[in-house]
């Protein structure tokens, strides 16, 4: 981080700073992606050997996030509290109901 600070011309908390600051994030982020777009065939292409003869699928998992082409999985369980209480859950939605009222 120093070095790129350095280069940047910046303090390493300046650095931090934009960091944290969505607006930056975002556009560093296109930028990457930017930077990437001409070797996303060849890094594919390896990313595919990795996973099928290294068995290595870590690496095409993150170059795919740092590309926006795989989000992150949300797991919903199939259990609720009371979940074979229909009454609760009648309740529970009826109480939901009159809370969109107010």
């Amino acid at each position: 981080m120093q070095q790129v600070a350095d280069k940047a011309q910046v303090s390493r908390m300046t650095l931090y700073r934009w960091l944290d600051d969505p607006v930056f994030a975002a556009e560093l982020k296109k930028r990457m992606i930017r930077n990437t777009r001409d070797v996303m065939p060849d890094m594919l292409n390896e990313a595919v050997k990795g996973v099928t003869e290294d068995r290595n699928a870590a690496m095409l998992k993150l170059f795919l996030q740092m590309n926006d082409m795989l989000t992150d999985a949300i797991n919903v369980g199939d259990k609720l509290d009371n979940a074979g209480d229909i009454d609760a859950m009648r309740k529970r939605i009826e109480e939901y109901k009159n809370n969109q009222k107010e």
